[in-house]
């Protein structure tokens, strides 16, 4: 294991490290730091059938206050937003929302390019996550930028069992996808509906909102087609 590097972020610490060429960070002080309780997370993340797979345990490197040295639960810097999408901003205090909002949109990227020395690309750093998790989500994802639409992917997407998977049950995947930022809602918008209908949906949805500047987003879409 590398040497812990201790990051600021936004006044508090973000311990990180590497080991046999994963990165990982250590996951108390964040969870402590968003005002949450270590020991209900602690059991969250070992309830996940993804997360539980792939964080790990490790002695620290760092003295503790009481100079002791303790096991620290570590999380791949790849699945962190796997677990920051988890906490509900509607569940916590008000004052600790613009908190986890701001671990939410800015955390990966700054472990990210503390280790890689580049920008991270955007809204993709829990990628890995989602695809563990729902594996079916790549081809709905896939087929939905082809212009497919929710009635047509379903049979399409059967679930593991073989049974046929409904449109609704593809609409929900979609939607869940765009909110957590696995799928552009605007790339969707504008392989489904009419240039106008896109052009106005991008402005008009709080799901595309998220994404940023839909408006710029879909200019440099439409040049494309153009």
């Amino acid at each position: 294991m590398s040497a812990i590097t201790t990051l600021d972020f936004h006044g508090h610490p973000l311990h990180t490290f590497e080991k046999d060429g994963v990165y990982y960070v250590v996951m108390r002080p964040i969870v402590e730091a968003l005002g949450l309780q270590w020991e209900a997370q602690y059991k969250r993340l070992h309830r996940d059938e993804v997360l539980s797979v792939v964080s790990i345990m490790e002695t620290t490197e760092f003295a503790s206050a009481d100079g002791k040295r303790y096991e620290m639960l570590a999380l791949p810097i790849d699945f962190l937003n796997g677990w920051l999408f988890g906490v509900s901003v509607n569940k916590v205090h008000p004052e600790l929302r613009e908190s986890i909002l701001h671990y939410k949109r800015e955390c990966y990227r700054v472990l990210y390019e503390h280790w890689h020395g580049q920008q991270a690309a955007p809204m993709v750093q829990s990628q890995k996550y989602w695809d563990a998790r729902h594996p079916h989500w790549a081809p709905i994802k896939a087929h939905a930028l082809a212009g497919l639409l929710n009635l047509h992917i379903a049979p399409l997407v059967p679930y593991p069992d073989g049974r046929p998977r409904s449109p609704g049950s593809v609409g929900r995947a979609l939607r869940r996808q765009m909110d957590v930022g696995y799928t552009n809602p605007v790339q969707v918008y504008m392989a489904r509906l009419k240039p106008a209908t896109a052009a106005r949906w991008a402005v008009q949805k709080p799901v595309a909102a998220q994404w940023g500047k839909p408006a710029g987003q879909l200019s440099l879409f439409l040049e494309v087609e153009q």
